[in-house]
């Protein structure tokens, strides 16, 4: 398997294209390029239905309250999953509104909580 973030160059911040809100109950999906202007996305999938036979129609990428990478799982409290976060809190937000700032900083909020490792085991990704 190939290192996922091996591609990718953080040695400045990314820079944010595009922010979509889905409305699925919350997910948000991020769509960047790092400095050397390759393109990636990053998902915060929602937390809203955490219903087992809900979550089973999804592939195992997009189970609720998972965070993604390229549409891969980002393994949880991994070393990638903290490079990206800190590469997402580095992010130029002044062409954002207040609003996409806010829901940005909650979901990052999220991935480092204890909320997301329950709602990961509950969901059966850990």
């Amino acid at each position: 398997m190939t290192d996922p973030l091996a591609y990718l160059d953080f040695t400045a911040p990314p820079v944010l294209k595009q922010i979509l809100c889905w409305m699925d109950g919350g997910s948000v999906t991020l769509n960047l390029c790092d400095c050397r202007a390759k393109p990636f996305s990053v998902e915060f999938s929602q937390t809203i239905n955490l219903d087992k036979d809900y979550a089973a129609k999804y592939s195992d990428s997009h189970i609720p309250g998972s965070f993604l990478l390229n549409d891969a799982a980002v393994p949880i409290r991994s070393n990638d999953e903290q490079i990206i976060l800190d590469a997402l809190k580095q992010l130029n937000l002044k062409n954002q509104s207040a609003l996409e700032q806010q829901i940005l900083q909650e979901r990052i909020a999220f991935v480092e909580s204890e909320e997301y490792l329950r709602v990961a085991a509950l969901m059966g990704r850990m």
